[in-house]
């Protein structure tokens, strides 16, 4: 790992850390706390027998990530880890 990937990463949780971020850090965390084992679900659904619970979750998986990107965005205007590679 190169030392700009290092940086990056540092400058990533620094970040995270910074208290007017703390609402879009609080967010990304409820929402990650929503996605499930996709895997599973899927073989559950897949078999049928998914639950109510397997279809929202997999509705996070497809949801999330829009509002994901806009959380990001706005950490994005603090730091620019966007253009590690």
């Amino acid at each position: 790992m190169s030392l700009e990937v290092i940086q990056a990463r540092h400058d990533a949780v620094d970040c995270f850390l910074l208290p007017e971020n703390t609402a879009a850090v609080g967010a990304l965390q409820t929402h990650l706390k929503g996605i499930t084992n996709v895997p599973r679900t899927l073989g559950a659904l897949k078999s049928g027998k998914g639950t109510t619970n397997d279809w929202q979750a997999l509705v996070k998986v497809f949801v999330f990530p829009s509002i994901w990107e806009f959380l990001l965005l706005q950490l994005a205007v603090y730091i620019s880890f966007f253009d590690v590679k």
